[in-house]
């Protein structure tokens, strides 16, 4: 049983479509029929992209893949049974269960920040089209996801603030990528600010200094945060909160359980990115396998240097590998190849009928 549509999974039920598991009862617990790849959040913002063109339909990936779907989601997990409370109540056993469930985000249980600001990991699922209200914007979250989502948001609204907790932006990224992203910010006349946002109205958003920044739309994209299912999971958690696994994707306390992405803490630690998640995926498919046939399992080993191309809103993209940066309209059209190769990928082995 596979819980979540992290990227890993998408991944992994791709390639369960084109090779089905023979003599398994496959289920996939998700939230709803469809998921949306966060890599073209950002200029679904901007305006550039609709809602279908980031979108992944489940329901036919699923059954190309024969797994029964179970679109209500999970409310409870526990690892000595493998076993998984769905919202409606029924309990599902599993041989094997592997963990997607992603990550939450940080602070948001701030007052107002449910009410007034827009959860970045919920935002196209529960709006058919952005609206950015007129007036200031404030992105909260000073990494790449929230620079991207400032310089796109650029592109719907005249006055932007980003707020980090740290005067360098991204925090711990080399010196070339934060002098990069630094004119970039500029250029678009993004105004970063430095503080810590703890209260959000429909009006503006409050530091802890006190300073108030006027705003009518706040994203708010802090940090990743532990998953609140796996708290009372009884499973081993890593210093981030998520999943302790091993090499193998694996649970360090609980061998038949597995997780990736964003839930999942490995023995090197990787950063909360969907690159990583997606290269998780092929090794986690095999794995899973290779548990259910007590075959051996393979490590999963994160690449050195993962490539970022983050979206600017302005028709070019920033590319950054270690210590290489560069930027321009090719980036942004190979952002746009990648990205769409990678769904279109996921959408044709939901095509696949074979008997």
């Amino acid at each position: 049983m596979l819980v979540g549509s992290a990227h890993a999974h998408l991944v992994a039920l791709a390639r369960f479509a084109r090779r089905p598991l023979p003599g398994v009862e496959l289920h996939w617990v998700t939230r709803g029929e469809q998921a949306v790849y966060t890599g073209m959040l950002p200029g679904w913002v901007a305006g550039e992209l609709t809602r279908a063109d980031l979108t992944v339909e489940l329901r036919p990936l699923a059954l190309a893949a024969r797994a029964a779907l179970h679109p209500e989601g999970a409310v409870g997990i526990e690892a000595p049974s493998r076993s998984v409370r769905l919202a409606g109540g029924e309990l599902v056993e599993a041989d094997v269960l592997s963990l997607g469930i992603g990550s939450g985000l940080r602070g948001l249980d701030f007052p107002g920040v449910r009410e007034h600001a827009s959860n970045v990991r919920l935002l196209a699922a529960r709006a058919e089209h952005f609206q950015a209200s007129p007036g200031p914007a404030v992105v909260v979250g000073g990494g790449l996801g929230g620079v991207e989502l400032a310089l796109c948001l650029r592109a719907a609204c005249d006055r932007v603030s980003l707020v980090s907790e740290t005067e360098e932006i991204p925090q711990g990224a080399p010196p070339p990528l934060v002098r990069a992203v630094k004119r970039a910010l500029a250029d678009r006349g993004v105004q970063p600010v430095q503080g810590r946002a703890v209260r959000v109205t429909a009006e503006e958003v409050t530091l802890s200094d006190g300073r108030r920044l006027p705003a009518r739309t706040v994203l708010w994209a802090t940090g990743p945060a532990p998953h609140p299912l796996l708290a009372a999971s009884g499973l081993e958690l890593g210093p981030s909160g998520a999943v302790r696994v091993g090499p193998s994707l694996g649970s360090t306390s609980h061998p038949d359980i597995f997780a990736a992405g964003d839930c999942a803490d490995l023995p090197a630690p990787v950063p909360k990115s969907g690159v990583y998640s997606v290269r998780e995926g092929p090794v986690l498919a095999r794995n899973l396998e290779a548990r259910l046939c007590d075959a051996p399992l393979r490590p999963y080993r994160p690449q050195g240097h993962a490539l970022a191309l983050v979206n600017f809103g302005d028709g070019t993209a920033l590319l950054s590998r270690g210590r290489l940066v560069a930027r321009g309209r090719w980036v942004r059209a190979w952002k746009d190849h990648l990205d769409r190769g990678f769904l279109d990928g996921l959408r044709r082995a939901a095509q696949r009928t074979d008997p």
